[in-house]
């Protein structure tokens, strides 16, 4: 070989990129834009269910940490239902309550529990 001319063994080889003037063609340009739009559309969704994951994750952090924070009267109706509050915020999907603390309540006392919640006021404009 003659001089200055280097081995091709010690050239640089892109592989799997395209050209740098490669563009899509027809369909695939096509295909590409739909990509991108549905892509967009996947961002624009996941933005959204965080923002509502968030949302709520904090009225229940507040509902937990006023229970927490309320002293009910020991036996009283509304000391039942703060249980069974706290039993639903603190069970796993298998419906096991973590926190031993939280209770659990027979079928009598829900009955008179779940009773008194469907005679609560919901303001409608309050709601989300």
């Amino acid at each position: 070989a003659g001089r200055g001319a280097r081995p091709v063994a010690n050239r640089p080889v892109a592989v799997g990129r395209p050209a740098s003037n490669s563009r899509p063609v027809g369909g695939q340009q096509q295909q590409v834009q739909d990509l991108g739009r549905q892509l967009n559309e996947a961002k624009a969704m996941i933005e959204t269910a965080e923002k509502e994951r968030d949302f709520y994750f904090l009225k229940l952090r507040e509902i937990e940490v006023y229970l927490q924070s309320t002293e009910f009267a020991q036996g009283s109706e509304l000391e039942a239902m703060a249980k069974h509050i706290q039993g639903i915020l603190y069970s796993t999907d298998e419906g096991e309550a973590e926190n031993a603390d939280a209770g659990h309540m027979d079928d009598q006392e829900y009955d008179q529990v779940s009773g008194h919640m469907n005679t609560l006021h919901v303001d409608e404009e309050e709601t989300f």
